[in-house]
């Protein structure tokens, strides 16, 4: 019983090379990137949160900082993680200490083919665990900057299409910075 046990709960880790969903809690949106731009700031693609989960756009691999995606578990706080969308071969998740977010003019969230390291932490202070597992929910932190990625309801609009901003913020983590972190299996 306890082989069986133990070989599920590995099944559950989120690990190099994982491909991931990431859900923000308070409004229930996947964190999504797609062929737009934004017409302002880094004129890169931009990053919201979307109702739905729409493959691939809502789907990033977690990679390593030397792109060995091993298969080793994501340690909390420790392992520093790139997340790549899977709908674009090099988009990485990137959080700007330079430009502005659209809507409410905190750091802008997009996509870029350059390479930066975040950390995934648990959003639970008595979790006892040392790997991070499938359906938790954590908050995701540039290493340089220290900026939370974080999402709330302030909508902006590009070519009459309007999406949820998903944002950098420097400070302590709130409400809007949890994310349920889930494994995604084809």
């Amino acid at each position: 019983m306890y082989f069986n046990q133990s070989f599920l709960e590995q099944q559950k880790l989120i690990r190099l090379g994982s491909c991931i969903t990431l859900k923000h809690v308070a409004t229930g949106k996947y964190l999504t990137s797609c062929n737009v731009q934004y017409k302002t700031g880094s004129k890169e693609n931009i990053v919201f949160g979307s109702q739905t989960l729409s493959n691939p756009n809502s789907l990033w691999i977690v990679s390593g900082p030397d792109q060995n995606n091993n298969r080793d578990p994501i340690i909390y706080g420790k392992s520093e993680v790139y997340l790549e969308n899977k709908a674009g071969r090099f988009e990485i998740l990137f959080i700007s200490d330079y430009y502005k977010s659209p809507s409410t003019g905190n750091w802008e969230v997009s996509c870029s083919g350059s390479y930066y390291e975040y950390l995934i932490n648990s959003d639970s202070t008595n979790n006892n665990n040392t790997y991070i597992k499938s359906k938790e929910i954590v908050n995701i932190r540039h290493v340089e900057s220290n900026f939370i990625l974080r999402s709330h309801e302030f909508p902006f609009t590009i070519d009459n299409e309007t999406y949820q901003e998903v944002v950098g913020h420097e400070g302590r983590v709130e409400g809007n910075d949890k994310w349920c972190i889930e494994l995604f299996e084809n």
